[in-house]
């Protein structure tokens, strides 16, 4: 059945992801942008409303008012950038959620509110591993406590006025569309810069291990939620395994056929050496698992990322793909 869907964040990176998932799957997408000259993809298939969550509107709440379910997507910051100042990151983030929230409060519109969270940033230093949802929350940086507010504001004006909301706690996406220039997570960096033979920057000693998800897993695992909802709660989205940064170096020099240039810095006081999460309880919910194995998902982006960048010199991605072998941690 189509459903009429408000996407919020439209044109960021995971919304340039879902967007066309879900206007394959015949839904009606209300796609969210700031102004008209945001991209948007599909925009010749989707509704773009123009709006500002920091200044809402009477147009945004009729909006509100006659979607079946709403896509939370929006933020302007990073975890990297929000530790420049804990007011900016509450302006980027906190919020446009708070304002989205009170026009639901008033509304009899959505059904269903989905959110995307940070499962990277919320648990803080893990006390086990993978990382479940019931595990302690302890933020190591304004952006994971930024994310945890709206989770808990999320949850009050849901169950205050009935509405289904699912949380869904992301690992570190990746893939087509990511905004590499806001350094918006580490393999769209590294592939960007490795692409314009520039040097990539490397906290620590390369021994952090994160868990990675292509990002058209986390579009397919979206559409699962909105057509098939699970019980109002938290679940993990992610891979469930992990890899290093050195092994993340390792595949994208694989595929390029050269080494890249490292620039090595000190780890920033809120980054945690390991952050793999426990995604069992959402792919039992909603019957969906990360199809795309690390090696594939940096190929092709890095194929996707040269073509869109006009840069030549990725041409061995494909041909390479083959011979990068998974991570040893991802075998967990």
């Amino acid at each position: 059945m189509s459903m009429r869907i408000l996407v919020t964040g439209a044109s960021g990176f995971l919304g340039q992801n879902i967007v066309p998932v879900l206007v394959a799957a015949g839904h009606h997408v209300l796609a969210m942008t700031r102004d008209t000259s945001s991209p948007l993809a599909h925009s010749d298939a989707v509704e773009r409303i123009v709006a500002d969550l920091n200044r809402p509107d009477e147009q945004l709440r009729s909006v509100i008012a006659a979607c079946d379910g709403i896509i939370h997507l929006a933020a302007d910051t990073t975890p990297r950038s929000s530790a420049g100042s804990i007011l900016a990151d509450a302006q980027g983030s906190l919020l446009p959620t708070l304002n989205l929230l009170d026009l639901i409060q008033s509304n009899p519109g959505p059904k269903l509110f989905v959110y995307a969270s940070s499962g990277g940033t919320v648990y803080g230093h893990p006390q086990t591993s993978p990382i479940e949802e019931s595990h302690p929350t302890l933020p190591t940086s304004p952006y994971g406590v930024g994310k945890l507010t709206c989770e808990h504001m999320i949850r009050l004006v849901a169950e205050s006025r009935g509405l289904r909301h699912v949380i869904l706690r992301i690992s570190n996406p990746y893939g087509p569309h990511q905004h590499a220039r806001r350094k918006q997570g580490v393999i769209g960096a590294w592939i960007k810069a490795a692409l314009a033979d520039d040097t990539v920057e490397m906290w620590g000693d390369g021994s952090v291990i994160r868990d990675y998800i292509y990002v058209q897993d986390v579009a397919a695992a979206f559409l699962s939620v909105l057509e098939n909802p699970p019980p109002s709660d938290i679940y993990n989205l992610g891979s469930g395994k992990g890899a290093t940064l050195l092994e993340i170096a390792r595949l994208i020099e694989l595929n390029l056929g050269r080494p890249l240039k490292i620039e090595r810095k000190p780890m920033s006081s809120y980054d945690v050496g390991v952050n793999i999460l426990c995604v069992k309880k959402l792919c039992a919910a909603i019957h969906w698992s990360a199809a795309t194995s690390l090696p594939t998902g940096i190929a092709s982006t890095i194929t996707w990322m040269a073509r869109y960048s006009g840069v030549s010199d990725a041409g061995s991605a494909g041909k390479r793909q083959s011979e990068a072998s998974p991570p040893r941690a991802a075998d967990r």
